[in-house]
């Protein structure tokens, strides 16, 4: 059973409402401004997603490069993705 990290962007508004619809599945790590960090089990990315979608989210996941881990954006939704 494998862990996805993701980074999720919107509105305070966006937010509240993805947070309330994936909170039996997913935890809240950390939000700074307009993005939180969530982790999720794979087997649940898919409602993450959906549940992106229906909010107009836009969500980076986590990948390991060579040098050090970087978010490309999976899902581009109103917000500007994250940006280190």
């Amino acid at each position: 059973m494998s862990v996805q990290r993701f980074l999720i962007t919107g509105s305070d508004r966006q937010l509240v409402n993805f947070s309330l619809s994936v909170c039996s599945f997913a935890n809240w790590i950390e939000r700074r401004g307009d993005t939180v960090f969530y982790t999720v089990f794979a087997e649940d990315v898919a409602r993450l997603m959906n549940a992106a979608e229906v909010e107009d989210l836009t969500v980076q996941q986590r990948s390991d490069g060579e040098q050090k881990p970087f978010w490309p954006v999976v899902r581009q939704g109103k917000a500007e993705a994250w940006k280190p």
